[in-house]
Parts: C-alpha cells; structure tokens; sequence
C-alpha cells in the first residue's frame, strides 16, 4: 500500500542544505580552532625543529657514521637523537650553539650504538690458519684465574679444560673449530670481509630483534661471571699472595719460550 508520509525529495545535498532546512530551524556553522588548540611548531633554540631536520639530517647521519660500521646502525642512532631533541628541547638554555647541542646528541647515541656493536661481535670468533689459543698461566706456575681458564671450561667441557690448562697445551685454529672455541677458520687475506659480511647480515634484522637474540645469547656468559668469576679470580689472589715470588718458577718461563708457546 503506498505510504501516507510524503517523501521528501532527494536533492543530493546534506541534511544542512538550505533546501533540506525545516522552516524555522537554525543550523550553527562549526567553530574555528581557537589559537590554543592548534599546537604551535616546536622551536629549538629559536629555530623551528621542521628547519634543524631539513639543514642537520643528513650531516648528523654522516657524523654517526664515524663512529659505528653500518650505515643502518647510523640513521638509527640519528632517529634516536631526535627522539632526544624533542623531548629536551624545551631545557636547550643557549650555553652553545644548537648545531653543536644536536651533534652532542648524536654523538652520545652513537657512542651507545658502537657499544652494541662490539657486543654483537663477541658472539663471533674468526681466526687465520696460523692462530693457536691457551691458558698459559699453570705453566708459568699460577692459577688460572683471570677468565681464561672459565671460557675453555664453559666452550670445551671441565675434563678436556683441564688437559689443555694442567698441560699449557695450545690449541691450534683448526683444532679449536673442531672443539667450538671458534666460529671459523680463514685465510688472513679473507678474514676482514667475512667479518663485515656478518656485521652486515645481523644488522639488516630489526633493532628489537637484534637487542632480544643479544640478550638470550649472552645470559649463559653473564650468568656465568656472576657464579664463578669472583671464585676463579680469588684463587688466582691467593696463589700469587702465598708465592714468595711472582713467578715462582723462571725457568717455566724459559721452558715456554724454548717451546715457542708465546
């Protein structure tokens, strides 16, 4: 049945059209945004921040790029100064320049960033043909303390540590990749690429990535020198405390010098 409520016509404009309007209605155009709900661009020492990024970017990467290896790493840390720069800006009090305060930054960031390098490195161990490794200190007549002897308990296992320590056995590279002391062995000529090669494999994964596999490959060393090490260096103390001398025995010195063993 067709409806009694008379259709209004459809003339493609909003409700607000004038031609929608009901007689006697009022529509209240929207206001605009009062000055304080706009927020003002940030300033930094006087200059708008959008002007410090276009001017300062690129000459702050190639900064960061001095001190640490991958240029990923670099715009990283850069990202991570401007984080800085917005949230300390409002303290800049003008005792130097602003460049000079943004390149202090990045420097700051970078040096934490070069840190994490190096840290990343230590999980690797590459070696030339012509390397040998040992504790050399049960040979001179010490005990072995300083962490050495820990690291070959740690990579090599208690029985075959101490035929290498008790013996002042050196460990020749091959033989050290054969017991996982080292991650490889190669020519001298080749060992810097290959280095590069996997500093730059690691860091084309993402930061977070990078900081969580760092943190689970280093707990069992860092859990390692929080149980053993104070145990391993008191010993080493109160051998050399006991001895007359500091090296009880020269001519086990002289005996290793013979042998070539350093």
């Amino acid at each position: 049945f067709p409806s009694s409520r008379r259709r209004r016509p459809n003339c493609g404009g909003n409700l607000t059209d004038a031609s929608e309007r009901l007689p006697g209605s009022t529509v209240t155009p929207a206001a605009p945004p009062t000055p304080e709900a706009i927020e003002p661009e940030r300033l930094v020492g006087g200059i708008p921040l959008t002007s410090l990024v276009r001017d300062y970017h690129r000459p702050m990467v190639n900064f960061a790029r001095t001190m640490v290896n991958s240029p990923t790493m670099a715009e990283e840390a850069v990202q991570e100064a401007w984080v800085q720069v917005l949230q300390s800006s409002s303290s800049f009090e003008g005792r130097s320049s602003v460049a000079t305060w943004l390149f202090a930054i990045v420097k700051h960031t970078a040096a934490r960033y070069r840190r994490r390098e190096s840290r990343i490195r230590e999980h690797e161990v590459l070696a030339t043909e012509d390397a040998d490794f040992m504790d050399p200190h049960f040979l001179a007549g010490a005990a072995p303390g300083d962490g050495q002897g820990l690291a070959l308990q740690a990579l090599l296992g208690t029985k075959r540590a101490a035929y290498y320590i008790y013996g002042g056995k050196s460990i020749p590279a091959r033989t050290a990749l054969e017991l996982g002391l080292i991650s490889d062995v190669l020519p001298r000529e080749e060992l810097l690429d290959r280095a590069w090669e996997m500093a730059r494999f690691i860091m084309e994964r993402s930061r977070f990535a990078r900081w969580a596999t760092h943190n689970i490959l280093a707990r069992p060393w860092k859990k390692l020198l929080t149980e053993d090490f104070g145990f391993h260096m008191s010993q080493l103390s109160l051998a050399g405390l006991a001895s007359k001398e500091l090296i009880p025995r020269r001519d086990l010195i002289t005996q290793a010098h013979s042998r070539q063993i350093w």
